[in-house]
């Protein structure tokens, strides 16, 4: 990543933005936090990623020295007139990032990750150091996967025996390809950085034999002497003269250069025989992309830098960062140091005409003052965006530039939301995972500050459509709108919210067509705030089996119309609809359901079945109803309730007893007996 500073203006800004704040946007005690980050992630409602469509991991590029530090401990010594930290760094400290670390895995599916071996590789083999403890709680947990990030440019050679203190890559002599096309000097840094990671093989005996770790990346930001960390900061320079011979070829040719040396250095501890510990490692490189061709190096040859994936084997993912800066900007029209949608758009679009349909871009809101960073409605909105371009998974990123002697790092307690924002856009796309990897392109629809974005299955006609407001110059025109989405020259009307919006249309049946929301429960404020219940549009049951599901809209409404609809499930009484659960609290939920008895049964009365985690049937009565209506579950004329364990994940299962048919729209469990949603 590369710093900035605040200039006077934006400071300005800053003020601006703070005095507008609305306190259901942050963490509660805002501006003084009153919720640790570990507490706030435990109370987040869980992402709900769908069981039967698993998708990648996300890479946690999160610095957890910094990230699950308590800085309320922190006091200022008067004396050394420097910021004290207690137990930084220590067995304390160690406990809460593991925990931190621990709960992004088992609840929001990221990579538990290890601090950086170039870093910290003396620290490994003593488990009463806080990298020690995290990587000693890495090798008793062996069926976890985890994840790694390494500094080509802070190795050390003379650690290695080698006759430099700092890393060959910083000399344009060790990369100059009109010279010694070996680059000796470039393969030291790479036998560097294998000696670094070997201190930390050497401590996980337990885990798998050629996959010690599952996935490293390598940020790599410096390539000689030039300004852009590539080979296009030497676009023209005489040095380099023998592979630029003419204009038309001179790109690739430089991006072949740049990979020959950046391979160089990986082949000495990736698919090396002296490091077998990493022979089935993924591994990637930060900012490899197909976007900014005049920053960046020609995709077509850098892509083979990175791994394929082993569940996408003919499909090289992009690195870029998604880094739009401060949201007092616009956060489309960036194509400088910070990067808006558009410019991930433009690159995505040349990206898969190389044939590669999905990227895994780096993620960060901002890590400034929290009033400058995007609001959790607005990071969500940009987070789905990405997801709808082909993000398969995220590197979830924030970066503290301070010296903390002289200046306490930004709090974690006010941008841990972040964390949550990208598994919330993540666990949507598993919703879709049969249209996303089943589909090659995307159409970028953009009119101001709304975005529409649609993706086509290759061989059906069902699309995704995700729909955005997102911030401008103009708040009064920050708010849910009406967007126009083209679906191959039909031109459908649906709405679109300040943290986005995401509907599957399907055609493939003209005479049952479907349209429905897969992100509803999503809501605008700071996740802390957002309902503990669960509402559940009973179309998005979890489990494999097939279900009639249907869309009635209003007689007196448009047929482009897509604005109002009510999308229901027929149960019947064969096939049970599975919804899983996670609660992260302990309580009594009571069961609700938005019904109507289907046309066809002419009982004023019919049973549903239902059961908990696999447990005893009960069967409900469901009066006759003729429109959709919310109906209390009851059994005896009690109302039904279940208790969560919020260590667990639960399963409830509906149908209809015997002879019966009932139309379901939503399902609401609710801690209330009578919640306000159904009065």
């Amino acid at each position: 990543m590369r710093t900035f500073f605040l200039s006077p203006l934006v400071l300005f800004y800053v003020n601006v933005f703070a005095q507008k704040a609305d306190t259901l946007e942050y963490a509660p005690g805002y501006p003084t936090y009153t919720v640790s980050q570990a507490d706030q992630m435990k109370s987040f409602p869980s992402p709900r990623y769908s069981p039967t469509h698993p998708v990648d991991r996300n890479f946690s590029w999160y610095d957890f020295l910094y990230m699950s530090y308590d800085y309320s401990k922190v006091f200022y010594n008067e004396k050394t007139k420097t910021y004290v930290y207690p137990d930084w760094n220590r067995i304390p400290h160690a406990d809460a990032a593991i925990a931190l670390n621990r709960e992004m895995y088992d609840h929001w599916n990221f990579y538990f990750n290890i601090p950086t071996p170039t870093y910290n590789y003396n620290s490994f083999a003593n488990p009463k150091t806080f990298p020690g403890a995290i990587a000693a709680y890495a090798n008793a947990n062996p069926q976890m996967q985890v994840c790694t990030y390494i500094f080509w440019p802070g190795v050390n050679p003379s650690k290695a025996g080698f006759d430099s203190k700092r890393a060959y890559v910083f000399s344009n002599a060790n990369i100059d390809p009109c010279a010694d096309t070996s680059f000796l000097n470039i393969a030291k840094d790479g036998i560097t950085q294998r000696k670094n990671l070997e201190k930390l093989i050497a401590v996980l005996p337990d885990r798998a034999l050629n996959r010690k770790i599952d996935f490293i990346n390598e940020n790599g930001e410096k390539f000689g002497e030039a300004w852009t960390p590539n080979a296009e900061g030497y676009r023209g320079n005489k040095m380099i003269d023998c592979i630029q011979p003419d204009s038309g070829n001179a790109r690739a040719l430089r991006a072949r250069w740049q990979y020959h040396v950046f391979n160089t250095y990986k082949k000495q501890f990736m698919g090396n025989d002296s490091i077998p510990g990493l022979k089935e490692t993924s591994f990637s490189f930060y900012q490899v992309s197909g976007f900014l061709p005049l920053y960046y190096s020609e995709w077509k040859e850098m892509r083979y830098i990175n791994s394929p994936l082993y569940e996408h084997p003919h499909s090289y993912y992009s690195t870029p960062d998604f880094y739009p800066g401060m949201v007092d900007h616009n956060i489309f029209d960036r194509y400088a140091a910070y990067h808006g949608i558009d410019c991930i758009a433009t690159g995505r679009n040349y990206e898969i005409s190389c044939g590669d349909n999905y990227f895994s871009p780096f993620m960060c809101g901002g890590w400034f003052a929290d009033s400058m960073n995007y609001r959790p409605a607005e990071w969500l909105a940009a987070s789905k965006a990405m997801c709808a371009m082909g993000a398969d998974f995220f590197y979830g990123a924030y970066f503290n530039t301070v010296n903390p002697s002289q200046k306490i790092p930004n709090d974690p307690r006010g941008y841990i939301y972040q964390v949550a924002m990208l598994s919330y856009a993540q666990a949507i796309t598993s919703h879709y995972a049969d249209i996303f990897y089943n589909s090659s392109s995307f159409d970028y629809q953009r009119k101001k500050n709304t975005l529409c974005i649609v993706r086509k299955e290759n061989a059906k006609e069902r699309y995704v459509i995700d729909a955005a407001v997102f911030h401008d110059d103009d708040p009064k025109d920050y708010h849910d709108q009406i967007v126009i989405a083209d679906i191959g020259g039909e031109k459908i009307k649906v709405n679109a919210r300040k943290q986005g919006s995401v509907y599957i249309y399907d055609k493939s049946d003209s005479s049952n067509v479907i349209f429905y929301q897969l992100d509803s429960w999503h809501e605008a404020s700071h996740p802390y705030y957002w309902s503990k219940d669960f509402e559940i549009e009973a179309e998005l049951f979890d489990d494999t089996l097939s279900h009639s599901i249907r869309t009635d809209r209003p007689a007196t409404v448009k047929k482009d119309d897509f604005t109002q609809f009510t999308t229901y499930i027929q149960l019947n009484d064969v096939t049970w609809a599975s919804y899983n659960l996670e609660s992260r609290t302990d309580s009594v939920y009571y069961i609700w359901i938005r019904a109507r008895i289907d046309n066809d049964c002419r009982s004023k009365q019919v049973l549903l079945n239902f059961r908990y985690d696999n447990g005893k049937q009960q069967q409900a009565t469901i009066e006759s109803r003729e429109e959709f209506k919310w109906l209390c579950v009851k059994v005896n004329g009690k109302e039904a309730s279940f208790f969560f364990d919020p260590q667990s994940s639960h399963v409830l299962e509906f149908k209809a007893a015997t002879g019966g048919k009932i139309d379901i729209d939503k399902i609401l469990l609710s801690r209330e007996m009578f919640p306000v949603e159904v009065k």
